[in-house]
């Protein structure tokens, strides 16, 4: 086990990161194809930073909500790191069971329910060219849980 944790990096595509599904590498590979994941770091470093003062500065009381913290931060994570494959996206999971256990208008169930069926569907038709799905709807969960926070 720790000769394969470890040895990671001579596994073909996987320090490259040609397979990952996260937000910041889609964007580096496609805006500058030849830096790779470095600039999918960068770009990672400054969502990480964006998100997480977002939510520090703007929802103070969120350390008394233990269950939006453990969802905001999954949904952090899954936005603004580049070393994702897309099988990570099951964190999607926990913000959906806070949102889907709270209040919602028509509209919103009906955003939640995209936001689970949409990326599978999507990524069984196009493959990995629609991975870029999950971050979507990783976006789109961010969006309504901030929302909520604030309503709360």
């Amino acid at each position: 086990y720790a000769r394969s944790l470890l040895g990671f990096q001579s596994a073909g595509d996987v320090p490259s990161c040609v397979l990952c599904a996260g937000l910041p590498a889609i964007f580096a590979y496609r805006i500058w194809p030849q830096q790779g994941l470095h600039l999918g770091f960068a770009i990672g470093a400054v969502l990480l930073v964006f998100l997480a003062s977002l939510w520090a500065w703007k929802r103070k009381d969120i350390l008394r909500q233990p269950a939006v913290l453990v969802a905001a931060s999954c949904l952090i994570v899954l936005l603004a790191s580049p070393y994702l494959l897309n099988y990570d996206f099951l964190l999607l999971l926990v913000p959906m069971a806070l949102l889907a256990g709270s209040k919602q208008s028509i509209g919103a169930w009906a955003l939640l329910g995209m936001a689970y069926v949409l990326p599978f569907a999507v990524v069984g038709i196009f493959g990995r060219e629609g991975n870029i799905l999950f971050s979507l709807c990783a976006g789109i969960l961010m969006a309504m849980l901030y929302r909520q926070a604030r309503l709360a």
